[in-house]
């Protein structure tokens, strides 16, 4: 989706939240405004004539603009979870330090981690017999020395 596309979509959400909100926001706020009238009507002034028109009228804008950001960000947050995994997530590699020993979890010999290269592939080293090797591996794939794990299946 190209940005010009998001922001068509992003303003016409917002108008849409913006015109359920204006009806809704104006019995609150009118019941604010009349009950200072009748305040000010109590000692013989009009509303009209007082600066509180203006104070009540930014009130009202305030009011409004506060509940269409109140409603957009429960639709944003709405829309994230939407957007998140919910079941049989993956879990979490788990975490390997230098000298941790390892296997595959396909199997193959123990291994030492060495380092981490700068793409976070762990680079193992293993020796067996009369062979010994060096390999970087996504720590995915990897379990500790003793665990048994199989299918991994590298990204």
């Amino acid at each position: 989706m190209s940005n010009t596309d998001h922001t068509k979509i992003t303003s016409l959400i917002e108008q849409r939240i913006r015109d359920e909100v204006q009806h809704e926001g104006r019995k609150a706020v009118d019941a604010f405004v009349a009950v200072i009238e009748a305040e000010l009507a109590k000692i013989g002034v009009s509303i009209m004539q007082v600066s509180m028109y203006r104070f009540v009228d930014e009130v009202r804008t305030e009011h409004l603009n506060n509940l269409v950001n109140d409603r957009i960000v429960a639709l944003v947050k709405q829309l994230v979870q939407a957007g998140q995994p919910t079941a049989k997530a993956e879990p979490a590699a788990p975490t390997f330090q230098v000298g941790d020993k390892v296997v595959l979890k396909s199997g193959g010999p123990v291994m030492t981690i060495k380092r981490f290269g700068a793409n976070g592939q762990a680079v193992c080293a293993w020796a067996s017999d009369n062979f010994s090797g060096s390999h970087d591996f996504a720590p995915h794939c990897l379990v500790r020395a003793g665990t048994v794990q199989y299918n991994c299946v590298s990204s």
